[in-house]
């Protein structure tokens, strides 16, 4: 029998992201997404089974009329994964995420307990884990979230692209609002680390992993400080850690 290729998808807010044959692939859901994913699929020719996590039904409905179109498709949701799955224990935080979830899986199966895992993406999450279960975390705004409510206040309130060389302080409508979502994002997380270490102790903090769509912009500054394990894919590596342990 023909093995199945594997795709994992990590339907966010903001985009869609795809890894398969280590390859990555991020689309804008305002884009036309749905001829990029047709167009992977129609060249890869084969037997495959797509897995996916989602944050966001109705790019989640749309994408799974796409593949009921395709016979040689198998779809199956990370979330039944999850109820199967004995890795960690999230049964005392209530409403936790799938992404969260799978984020902290991948980071575990890396190097065990304890463990952070920050994603920077439509919003920030840090989440914690010890002693094979989630502790639980926070949820704030992330960059563009932030970017695109002040738009909504007033136009003149609006940002081109992100520039945080002032950090900060900045002598412009522009830096100042720059310097803002910088210190936003980086105070929040220095501080949840903070805090962390002084209820948890400094081990806590030896395995922290981040990830998602804005940590570029951030990384380095939070480097300075501390041992960061940089995984753009941690979530949809989660994923194939359960397609592993947990399908056939």
């Amino acid at each position: 029998m023909e093995k199945k290729i594997h795709i994992v998808a990590d339907i966010g807010n903001s985009r869609i992201k795809l890894l398969f044959e280590n390859e990555y692939i991020a689309i804008e859901n305002s884009l036309n997404w749905k001829s990029t994913i047709n167009q992977i699929l129609r060249e890869l020719n084969k037997q495959v089974k797509f897995c996916y996590s989602s944050v966001n039904t109705s790019i989640e409905v749309e994408l799974l009329n796409l593949l009921s179109n395709y016979q040689n498709v198998e779809i199956l949701n990370a979330n039944y994964l999850l109820s199967q799955q004995k890795i960690i224990d999230t049964s005392s935080v209530r409403g936790m995420g799938s992404d969260r979830i799978l984020g902290l899986i991948r980071a575990i199966s890396l190097n065990g307990y304890p463990v952070i895992t920050i994603d920077l993406g439509t919003a920030v999450t840090i989440n914690y884990a010890d002693n094979g279960k989630c502790i639980g975390g926070a949820i704030f705004p992330g960059a563009e979230t932030q970017k695109n409510s002040l738009i909504n206040i007033s136009e003149k309130l609006n940002i081109d692209k992100f520039d945080f060389s002032n950090n900060f302080y900045g002598n412009t409508t522009e830096q100042a609002i720059n310097s803002g979502i910088f210190l936003s994002v980086i105070g929040g997380i220095e501080k949840s680390l903070e805090m962390a270490k002084t209820k948890f102790g400094e081990n806590f903090l030896k395995n922290i992993y981040i990830t998602g769509g804005t940590s570029p912009l951030f990384l380095k500054f939070i480097e300075n400080k501390y041992t960061i394990n940089y995984i753009p894919n941690l979530v949809l590596e989660g994923i194939l850690e359960l397609l592993k342990n947990y399908s056939n």
